[in-house]
């Protein structure tokens, strides 16, 4: 995590792994961030996930659940036209019946403030679930360019001679029921690739600041 002035950055990398000693250290270092002094009185923050190119949403949804609203924070649509939603309460996500995962019990809400995330074309899958979660939350804007378009669910499966086989379930929706299949475009366009991006969602936060 980066400071400038009172703007926190976060840079939300992609995380992929069956062990869960690795999630976490993951979560662990969520943590690490959220429960400094300087974060509970930062003015807002920029969460780059840039070069985030997928992986285990439910990580990455539970790392950042400090910054998220409670309650639905998007929805899964699946084939046959049922929906369920994934749910962010105090320092815990999950889905359906499923908890996904919490971040140690001393990482609390940190007061709401303006978030800027930045966004590319390399932006993909658990990446774009991460902007989706935000999507509706009252002071949150994007910068960069369109991600990747890979909007889906995924989850592997085992066939019956041991082989197995990772299949797209779902389609990801925003809590306000808007579903996407295809790229999502920043509100802003701005490269990300010279850090104009991540330059343009600082200067937001920051007059978006309370007491700006």
């Amino acid at each position: 995590m980066s400071y400038d002035g009172s703007v926190a950055t976060v840079v939300v990398p992609g995380f992929s792994s069956a062990h869960q000693d690795e999630a976490d250290l993951y979560l662990e270092a969520a943590a690490e961030i959220f429960t400094s002094e300087r974060a509970r009185s930062t003015c807002g923050w920029v969460v780059d996930v840039s070069a985030n190119t997928g992986g285990d949403l439910r990580v990455m949804l539970v790392a950042l659940s400090p910054l998220l609203d409670d309650g639905v924070v998007e929805v899964f649509r699946e084939r046959d036209g049922s929906t369920s939603d994934v749910v962010v309460h105090a320092n815990t996500g999950s889905w359906g019946d499923e908890v996904w995962g919490e971040l140690p019990a001393e990482t609390t809400k940190l007061p709401s403030r303006p978030i800027g995330i930045v966004q590319s074309g390399a932006t993909a899958s658990a990446g774009e679930s991460v902007i989706i979660a935000f999507t509706g939350q009252e002071d949150v804007a994007t910068f960069g360019s369109a991600t990747a378009g890979f909007t889906t669910v995924n989850d592997g499966f085992e066939l019956p001679d041991g082989a197995a086989v990772t299949l797209s379930f779902a389609v990801m929706g925003d809590r306000e029921g808007n579903f996407y299949e295809g790229p999502l475009a920043p509100d802003r366009e701005v490269d990300p690739a010279d850090g104009s991006a991540q330059s343009a969602a600082r200067e937001w936060v920051a007059d978006h600041c309370p007491n700006s």
